[in-house]
This record gives structure tokens, C-alpha cells and sequence, in this order.
């Protein structure tokens, strides 16, 4: 009896051990395989690449992550990244990363997100209209643009969701910031408590102007069977007085995106 308890153990075990390893070549073969479809033949990349978390949860850290345009002038560098994910859940992850975030761009500028913490939900189980697909929260961020420092964001949140009927769905993007005040990109100094909420509808023309479509990972939103279409932005509590300065904001940042 007891020979065959320790079988059954020994059995249960190695499944175990087999089950987690099959689990952590799928998520980091989902890993490598997104990466290599939005890197495309404009970007060559290099990272390093480990998971822990035996027995019940799958997380893979990635270090040192740099994307490189072929020519050179325009690189993303990302400190660390945690793809975290529960062995019996593997269709829905928890993305950590650590700043720094750098984008430099020769031609049009340098863009760094250096404090803060940010996470991001992704769910890849079935698909349901009104239910996000993505979540991005960002807390305390300082952003630099051209080296100085520009931007602080209290909370921030980014939300995808699938709106329409059925046999035409598309993607919206909803937007909230609380606590954005902006430094060396005004001339005001007395802190305002000005909110802004404002809705872009995007077509496929002004998808082009804005050339999302050139952004590792943002390309895939704006082109799969549901598209991106349309857009809500909601600011509560900023030193940024009118529209125009935050149209000139975004298009700031923008500008340093665009390859």
C-alpha cells in the first residue's frame, strides 16, 4: 500500500513538473512570437529571457529589452519587464514593467518615462463586446521630453474594449488621467483645477496621419478584424489651461513616436 502511495506521488509529481514546463514554453513562445510579428523587417531587437514561478503561477521576466530601427536612428529601451500569469489561467496576464522607458528618435526628439509603476491586464480568452481587452494603469509617472522634465501624471488609466454588433466590432480606447501637470511646456505656474473630456473618432485617414501604425504593438490594434476607432479622453485635475496646449502636448509626444 504504501509503495503504491509513493507511486501515485511520484506520478502526480512529474505530471506537475511536465504540466508547468509545457505552460512556460507556450507563454514564452507567445512572447518571442509577438515580438518577432511587431518588430517586422523595421526593427531588430535583443532581450534576455527567464521564467520562474513553479508550481502555480508562469512568470517570465524579460531584461534588457531594445528595439532597433536596421538604420539606427530610432531605438526603445525598456529597462525590465514581468509577464505573470497562473498556470490554470494562461489566457489572461499581468505585465509589470520598471522604468526607465526611453524612446530616442534622432530626427525628432527623446522621450523617457523615468519613475513610476506600471501594470497591464491583457485578456486573450473569448471575446466580449463591452468587456476590456486591455488595461494600462500607470501611477506617479514623470516623463522627460528632450531630456527635461515635463510631464507628471498622478493615475492613469488606458482601457481597449470591443463596441458594435456582432458582425461589425470595433475597437475603442478609453483614456482617464487624474493629476496631469505639465513643466517647461507652460508658462503657468498657479495650480488649476481644469478638466478636459474629449472624443475622436478615427478613420482609417487620420489613422495614416498619425502613422500608428508605425508603433511596435500599437499597429496590431489599429489593423486586426476589429479595428480601432474610436477614441475618449477624460483629464481631471491639470495646469493645462486650454485644448490647444494639450492638442500641442500630444502632439509633442507624437512627433518623438513617428519613425
Amino acid at each position: 500500500m504504501l509503495k503504491f502511495l509513493v507511486t501515485i506521488v511520484l506520478i502526480l509529481m512529474i505530471s506537475g513538473v511536465l504540466l508547468w514546463k509545457q505552460k512556460v514554453l507556450e507563454q514564452e513562445t507567445l512572447i518571442i512570437r509577438e515580438i518577432n510579428q511587431n518588430m517586422g523587417l523595421t526593427f531588430k531587437s535583443s532581450y534576455s529571457l527567464k521564467t520562474n514561478g513553479f508550481p502555480n503561477r508562469i512568470d517570465t521576466e524579460l531584461k534588457g529589452i531594445r528595439f532597433l530601427t536596421r538604420d539606427g536612428k530610432y531605438t526603445f529601451d525598456l529597462n525590465r519587464l514581468l509577464l505573470m500569469s497562473l498556470i490554470y489561467k494562461s489566457d489572461h496576464n499581468i505585465i509589470s514593467i520598471d522604468p526607465p522607458i526611453i524612446i530616442s528618435n534622432i530626427e525628432n526628439g527623446f522621450l523617457s518615462i523615468t519613475k513610476g509603476s506600471l501594470k497591464i491586464s491583457i485578456s486573450r480568452d473569448k471575446v466580449v463586446k463591452n468587456r476590456p481587452s486591455l488595461i494600462f494603469h500607470g501611477k506617479d509617472l514623470i516623463l522627460n521630453i528632450n531630456r527635461k522634465k515635463s510631464l507628471r501624471i498622478k493615475d492613469l488609466i488606458i482601457a481597449t474594449r470591443n463596441r458594435g454588433e456582432q458582425l461589425s466590432t470595433f475597437q475603442e480606447l478609453s483614456i482617464k488621467a487624474h493629476g496631469v501637470f505639465v513643466e517647461g511646456l507652460t508658462t503657468q505656474t498657479k495650480v488649476s483645477n481644469n478638466r478636459f473630456s474629449l472624443n475622436f473618432d478615427l478613420s482609417a485617414t487620420k489613422i495614416d496621419e498619425l502613422k500608428m501604425t508605425n508603433v511596435p504593438f500599437l499597429k496590431k490594434l489599429v489593423s486586426e478584424d476589429n479595428p480601432l476607432k474610436k477614441v475618449t479622453l477624460e483629464i481631471i485635475d491639470t495646469d493645462i489651461e486650454s485644448e490647444e496646449k494639450l492638442y500641442d502636448l500630444f502632439f509633442r509626444l507624437v512627433k518623438i513616436i513617428d519613425l
